[in-house]
C-alpha cells in the first residue's frame, strides 16, 4: 500500500475520510451471515463483493480479505474501506451482541475433601446479566438438586471440580466450572524412634505424632489410626511395633476430625538385614581416626560411625582374648568405645554375641592393636 493509501486508510479508521461515488464501481456494502442480535462470542460472518482489481481494508481488526470471521464479545461497529487507486467506498454495521452472562458461585456448606468421603456440600449459582437470576436456566454436571432448585447443587464432595452451563431466555450460554472448598485438616507431624530405618534383628520402632492445630478453634483431631503397612493396626497414640521381615512399609495414621473428615498421613520406613563389617585392626594412637573397635553394619553409603551395636541388636557381649587365651576385656552391651585400654601392640582375639529378636549371631575373629607403642 502507497504512503497515499496508507494515509487514507488511517482516516478511514478514524472515521474522518468522506468517500466520493462512482456509479460505474463495484458496491461495497457489507452483508452479514449469521444470528443477530449475537450472543457473545458466536460466529458471524462479514463480506463484502469481492474483486482482484480492489483491496479491503476492516476496522476493527485491520484484516484485508473481502470476507472475515469474527466472534464479538459485546456490541461493535464493523467498517470497511473497499479501493483501488482510482476509487474508494465505504460501509458500517453494527453487530447487536446481547449481554454477556456473568457467574457468581455461593458455598452454602462445606464438605470432606475427596470423592471416597461423605460428600455433603452445598452450592448455589447465581447468574446475572441482562435478566434477574432466577430466569436463567442452569445445567449442572451434577443432577442432585435441593428441592428441584437447580440454581441450587447438593452432596457435592470437597476439592473437587464441577461444570455448569448456564441459559439466557435469549438461548445464549456460557460454561463455567466451580471449584467446591472443603473443611481444613488439622496438620499433622510423624516421628519414630530410634529411626526409620531399622535392622532384623531389633526391629522395634515407636511412632508419635502431634497435631500442630490442637489451639484452633475450627480443627482438631477427635481420634486416630495407626496402620504399619503390615496388616496391623493400632489407636494407641505411641505404638510400639515390632516388624517381623525385611522389606518397605508404608506405614501411616488416619485421623478423624472434628468435622468428621477422615485424612490419611503417611511415614514410609524400612526393616533392613544386618550385615556387619568385622574389624581386623584399630589404631589408637590419638589421630582421631580408627580409634577403637567399632563393629558397623555394611552400607552401600559406607559405615556410619554413630551407629552401635544396639542399632542392630537387641543386646550383645564383647569378650577380648590376647594371644594366651587370657580374658583382657569383656563387655554387655558393647557401644563401639573400647580403645584397647593399657595394652601393647599386637594381635588379639575376640568373641562377640548379639542376641536379635529372631536369633542370635556370633562373631569371632581377630584384630590387631597398632600404633600405641609408636
Amino acid at each position: 500500500m502507497g504512503t497515499f493509501q496508507k494515509i487514507k486508510a488511517l482516516l478511514f479508521a478514524a472515521g474522518l475520510l468522506i468517500s466520493w461515488n462512482n456509479s460505474n464501481a463495484q458496491s461495497c456494502e457489507i452483508t452479514v451471515q449469521g444470528q443477530t442480535p449475537s450472543c457473545p462470542g458466536n460466529l458471524l460472518v462479514l463480506s463484502v463483493e469481492e474483486s482482484d482489481s480492489l483491496k479491503y481494508l476492516w476496522s476493527p481488526g485491520e484484516d484485508t480479505l473481502a470476507t472475515i470471521a469474527v466472534r464479538p464479545e459485546e456490541t461493535t461497529e464493523y467498517r470497511v474501506l473497499v479501493y483501488n487507486d482510482n476509487y474508494e467506498c465505504r460501509d458500517s454495521v453494527t453487530i447487536e451482541v446481547y449481554f454477556k452472562i456473568e457467574m457468581e458461585f455461593e458455598q452454602l456448606q462445606k464438605t470432606c475433601t475427596g470423592t471416597d468421603t461423605d460428600c455433603k456440600a452445598k452450592v448455589k449459582a447465581i447468574a446475572g446479566g441482562e435478566f434477574p437470576a432466577d430466569e436463567y436456566d442452569y445445567e449442572w454436571e451434577w443432577n442432585f438438586f435441593e428441592d428441584a432448585d437447580s440454581t441450587i447443587a447438593i452432596g457435592l464432595c470437597g476439592d473437587v471440580q464441577y461444570s455448569i452451563r448456564v441459559w439466557d431466555p435469549h438461548g445464549c450460554y456460557v460454561d463455567t466450572n466451580y471449584q467446591v472448598e472443603s473443611f481444613l485438616s488439622p496438620t499433622i507431624d510423624i516421628w519414630v524412634e530410634p529411626d526409620s530405618i531399622v535392622y532384623i534383628k531389633n526391629p522395634w520402632i515407636t511412632f508419635y505424632y502431634a497435631d500442630t492445630t490442637a489451639d484452633s478453634l475450627d480443627r482438631y483431631v477427635e481420634y486416630h489410626t495407626w496402620d504399619f503397612g503390615d496388616s496391623i493396626t493400632s489407636n494407641m497414640d505411641s505404638p510400639r511395633h515390632l516388624y517381623d521381615r525385611i522389606d518397605v512399609f508404608n506405614a501411616s495414621i488416619t485421623i478423624t476430625d472434628n468435622n468428621g473428615c477422615d485424612t490419611t498421613y503417611f511415614y514410609p520406613v524400612e526393616v533392613k538385614p544386618v550385615e556387619l563389617i568385622i574389624p581386623n585392626v584399630f589404631t589408637p594412637n590419638g589421630d582421631g581416626i580408627n580409634e577403637t573397635l567399632a563393629f558397623t553394619a555394611d552400607n552401600p553409603e559406607g559405615a556410619d560411625p554413630e551407629e552401635t551395636l544396639d542399632t542392630y541388636y537387641i543386646s550383645n557381649e564383647l569378650v577380648v582374648f590376647n594371644r594366651y587365651g587370657r580374658k583382657v576385656y569383656e563387655k554387655n552391651n558393647y557401644m563401639n568405645d573400647w580403645d584397647g585400654g593399657n595394652l601393647p601392640d599386637g594381635v588379639y582375639f575376640f568373641v562377640l554375641k548379639c542376641h536379635g529378636e529372631f536369633g542370635d549371631d556370633v562373631f569371632k575373629g581377630s584384630v590387631t592393636i597398632l600404633g600405641r607403642n609408636n
